[in-house]
């Protein structure tokens, strides 16, 4: 290609480019020199554009200053001039003297960073004309500045700049009266400098020579790092150019200006993390939104919604992404900013901030905390803020919710229990997502607001939801879902549940029959529920095996510790201290990945953010089921939009609760807690509404963790309102009864353990509730019902099983233990079987101490009872089965069995036999009371009698020897339980006696529960 057609070419973009500022205006050149431009070029100069709102001032990056500062980077202050007259020509020696310096040319031969223009130079000298720049020459001479960077296309934009800030502080300069011309030039240059700022990042050859290896896109990358920097700073793009750039590229196609800016702004922000000047990136985020092309450009551009297969792509491809993504999560880490960065292992984020937590001050962790809650909220209250812009113009709106909509669709399996989360977004891109959907929430999400009731109930129904639960469980599951929640063998569960279906389980007159179009509101607050559940719940399922894994290496460190002795000097301690480093690095590593996820996700301001919102899910989940405020129980058929709602709904609520009560319980505290307790006790007694019997047991293990033995306080707001809480006083007593009993069978194949995490729960709440009169009342009134019959046969049952298991593995324990103890037989073992006696051990031990703590507990809760409602103990149905177990466990607390127990450390594992003895014999006192002439009552005392397999006197003698012999009892309550067992005994020498009077006695005279004589009257037919 000849150089003449390349001109052509030039010549013809310049003229594209160009035709939008002649059909606006005429040259400002041209008005102030009064003639037209000597040989122009084919574009002409733009107009000035008008200025958009200006938008807040923003700290950009700062750069070292130069050791001479130009004229841009200072801050002029206007000359103090008298009025002057209106100017009427320009002072030649003025113009050429500013030109040449805007411009950075000359008529003379010059070093750099002036250019000689020896061509005009030439060209005037043949003219015989003045050696001067004249202002008609203004865009010629910038043509050909621009082209003596041929070969360096990186010179041209901080060239610009340079230029444009020469500008702006001369017109700064300028007095305000009588400079009329000088100003209109500066301003016509400005304008000329952003024209062709956009013709270079559009065509830059058409300026310029340029490699073939020149990558047009570096341009744009360059465009945004002078943005981004400090607009003081040589290096820094002026304060008012911006604003003039986007005022007048704004009216022509906007993707091929903006576009390429946006994705070179969000390639930036790739490489900038929590650790770094962020603030700096989200500022100009938050001034470009300020204007509203730069909303039409981000919202149409290609990458707002771009196409991916899962949530990692989404992320990795999103323009928006790298926002949303700051945060110090464990899985954050910045993109690589160079080959050998990209070679070398990504450093996560968090080790910027908690490198070596275990060997930091305390002060310098609660510093670092702090600047990651701080910067966190920063991140998303500019965030809010950037998509609140994007949200107020409504032909983009749709698209800013379809964003939303797929940032959540995508990720959907994040909630999972066993997620694959390397193919999902990170956590911090869905938290900062969750935060800034709740601020968006936050003008409705409010029970006194009226915007609750904008909200439509039926919108995961609707055609064209945003939130798709298609694959979620539902609260009301259909009857094959719900057969893996309620076992077969428990018929009256099931029964009841098919006599539900047969009276229309769901309430069709609920049924939603025509759908109006979806409002914000709906579609915000449904989509900041499905936020939470993929971003907040979802990341802190992530905390478990970091605890878990955090034990498992500190109880293997005590092990290897706690035998040095054994291994030292021998050939394997090289092996052993090896383990020992790693092991410590690896607890150092999962330390600091802890405090990382605990300092985002337990930030006091955001537990109480997201537990606001979360009560006013509750209070609106209530409208839905109660919605005359009528109270318990429930309407037996289910409302359909309840119904139809995902399960997590009320999931999430009890999760997070959970979370918030293990992590910052005095959060709870900080909100109106009142429609929290009726969700809670509504939703523990509707077994029809939540049939997940794990949904309900979350609901009860949140009350468990806000009683005093959970939060280390006597008394607590939430403890003080359940207490008096008129829903609470009236049901709660009853349902945690009948829920003792259900969990019995869940369906689960993990059924036989979970049962006694829940029921340790319910233990720990009413034995505080029933300190409550008004609890304790309700317990008096349930104790006459067939369920309380129930709920005492299951407490027996497990006491018994409870101390049996106990006491078995501290059998395996002191095996081990006495194995262990003699150090050559110990080493002479094989390795393998060292090993699987080690982990036998470590199993024993976490099993054995959550026995004794349920037993305790079991027993515990059979004090009060038989202190409380001993008549409910008595009942013949019972009592033959209750002296027994009772019988049973003392003979083994107080016998052979425990005395050969003797394990080291027996504190560590809660083995107190003498206090299982104490607590054991108080209960017999219970159900052999005094009666005011002294003696015993003789009921229970028969029962013991009667008991032909576990009664044996000796060894309950024996609890007596030990009780007396330690202290562990008053005199009185010793003689009193001697003397149940000495009756017991002397009953049980009658009965033998009476029996062989009696001989065989015929099945008439056997009473019907106990098949004994039967001792009261008969009717004889």
């Amino acid at each position: 290609m000849n150089s003449q057609s390349a001109d052509e070419i030039r010549a013809k973009r310049l003229a594209r480019m160009g035709q939008a500022s002649q059909a606006q205006s005429t040259t400002p050149a041209a008005s102030v020199s009064g003639t037209a431009p000597a040989s122009p070029p084919p574009a002409a100069s733009p107009a000035p554009a008008p200025s958009p709102v200006a938008p807040k001032p923003i700290q950009r990056v700062t750069s070292p200053a130069p050791s001479q500062a130009s004229p841009m980077c200072t801050s002029p202050v206007r000359p103090t001039t008298q009025s002057q007259a209106p100017e009427t020509s320009l002072n030649p020696e003025w113009t050429h003297a500013l030109l040449a310096r805007v411009l950075e040319v000359s008529l003379q031969p010059c070093p750099a960073p002036l250019m000689y223009l020896d061509s005009l130079a030439a060209e005037l000298l043949s003219e015989s004309a003045p050696m001067q720049f004249t202002a008609d020459m203004t865009e010629r001479l910038l043509i050909e500045r621009l082209a003596g960077f041929a070969g360096h296309p990186d010179q041209v934009l901080p060239f610009m700049f340079r230029a444009f800030g020469v500008c702006d502080h001369e017109q700064r300069m300028l007095p305000r009266t009588g400079s009329s011309l000088r100003s209109e030039l500066l301003a016509n240059a400005q304008q000329l400098l952003i024209s062709y700022t956009g013709i270079f990042l559009q065509y830059p050859d058409s300026l310029l020579q340029v490699s073939p290896s020149f990558q047009p896109q570096s341009l744009f990358d360059q465009f945004v790092q002078h943005m981004i920097r400090d607009s003081d700073t040589p290096h820094g793009m002026p304060a008012p150019f911006l604003a003039s750039f986007i005022a007048r590229f704004e009216k022509e196609d906007i993707s091929t200006v903006f576009h390429p800016i946006l994705s070179a702004f969000s390639r930036a922000m790739r490489r900038c993390t929590l650790a770094d000047v962020f603030q700096t990136y989200l500022g100009v985020l938050t001034e470009l939104v300020g204007y509203k092309s730069i909303c039409t450009a981000i919202v149409s551009h290609p990458d707002f919604l771009p196409e991916a297969a899962n949530g990692r792509e989404f992320e990795s491809k999103a323009l928006l992404a790298p926002f949303f993504a700051l945060s110090a999560f464990p899985d954050a880490v910045a993109a690589p900013t160079s080959v050998a960065a990209l070679l070398a292992p990504p450093e996560p984020v968090y080790t910027r901030f908690f490198a070596d937590p275990t060997k930091q001050l305390s002060s310098d962790v609660q510093a670092a905390m702090a600047s990651v809650r701080s910067g966190m909220r920063l991140v998303q209250e500019k965030l809010h803020t950037v998509m609140l812009q994007l949200l107020k113009p409504k032909d983009e709106r749709e698209k800013v919710l379809d964003f939303f909509s797929r940032a959540i669709s995508i990720n959907a399996k994040r909630a999972q229990m066993r997620a694959s989360f390397q193919h999902h977004s990170t956590d911090g891109f869905c938290f900062n997502l969750v935060g800034v959907l709740l601020r968006l929430s936050d003008k409705f999400a409010d029970p006194i607001n009226p915007n609750m009731a904008k909200i439509d109930n039926g919108y995961l129904l609707h055609p064209d939801s945003r939130v798709h639960v298609g694959d979620e469980t539902k609260i009301a599951a259909a009857a094959d879902e719900v057969s893996r929640w309620i076992d077969q063998r428990n018929f009256a569960r099931t029964q009841a549940f098919q006599q539900a279906q047969k009276k229309q389980l769901i309430d069709d007159s609920t049924k939603i029959t025509e759908f109006n179009p979806p409002n914000f509101i709906t579609e915000c607050f449904y989509m900041t529920m499905a936020a939470h559940h993929i971003g907040v719940v979802a990341t802190h399922h992530k905390l478990e095996p970091l605890f878990r894994n955090m034990q498992e290496i500190k109880t293997r460190l005590e092990q290897i510790e706690g035998q040095r002795a054994q291994w030292q000097g021998t050939p394997q301690a090289a092996q052993y201290e090896q383990a020992v480093k790693k092991l410590k690095s690896m607890e150092e590593e999962i330390r600091s990945q802890q405090l990382a996820y605990e300092t985002i996700l337990a930030d006091p301001d955001s537990l109480l953010h997201t537990l606001s919102f979360y009560s006013f899910v509750a209070q609106w989940l209530l409208k839905i089921v109660d919605p005359k405020n009528a109270g318990l129980p429930l309407p037996e058929a289910l409302p359909q939009v309840f119904a139809s709602l995902p399960e997590y709904f009320v999931e999430d609520i009890a999760e997070f609760l959970v979370f918030v009560t293990r992590m910052a319980p005095n959060v709870v505290d900080r909100i109106s807690l009142d429609p929290l307790i009726r969700f809670i006790v509504t939703f523990i007694a509707s077994v029809s509404y939540i049939r997940n019997p794990y949904l309900r047991a979350k609901l009860v293990e949140i009350i468990t963790r806000l009683t005093p033995e959970f939060t280390g306080q006597r008394v607590n707001r939430f403890g003080q309102l359940i207490e008096r809480h008129p829903l609470a006083i009236e049901h709660l007593t009853p349902s945690l009864i009948q829920f003792f009993a259900d969990v019995e069978n869940t369906g689960s194949h993990t059924q036989f353990y979970d049962k006694f995490n829940i029921r340790y729960n319910i233990a720990q709440i009413v034995k505080n509730l029933w300190t409550s009169p008004d609890h304790l009342a309700q317990l008096v009134k349930s104790s006459t019902t067939e369920c309380f019959v129930r709920y005492i046969n299951l407490l027996m049952t497990d006491v018994t099983f409870l101390i049996d298991e106990a006491m078995a593995k501290l059998g395996e324990i002191r095996d081990i233990d006495h194995l262990r103890d003699n150090a050559a037989a110990w080493a002479a073992t094989p390795q393998e079987e060292r090993q699987s006696r080690e982990a036998a051990f470590n199993a024993a031990e976490n099993q054995v101490k959550s026995y004794l703590a349920f037993g305790k507990e079991m027993i515990s809760m059979f004090m009060f009872l038989t202190q409380t409602v001993p008549e409910a103990f008595l009942l013949p149905e019972m009592i033959d089965r209750l002296a027994p177990m009772l019988d049973h466990n003392l003979v083994r607390m107080a016998g052979p069995d425990a005395q050969k127990l003797k394990v080291k450390n027996a504190d560590k594992y809660g083995w107190n036999p003498r206090q299982f003895i104490v607590n054991l014999v108080q209960i017999f006192l219970n159900l052999a009371p005094k009666l005011p002439d002294q003696t015993i009552r003789q009921d229970f005392v028969r029962a013991m009698a009667r008991d032909g397999r576990s009664f044996q006197p000796d060894i309950l003698r024996n609890a007596v020897d030990i009780l007396s012999r330690h202290s562990l009892a008053q005199p009185d309550t010793i003689e009193h339980f001697a003397s149940i067992v000495q009756l017991a005994e002397d009953t049980l020498a009658a009965d033998k006696r009476t029996e062989v009077d009696l001989g065989e006695i015929p099945d008439e005279f056997l009473g019907r529960w106990n098949f004994l004589l039967h001792e009261g009257g008969m009717l004889l037919s």
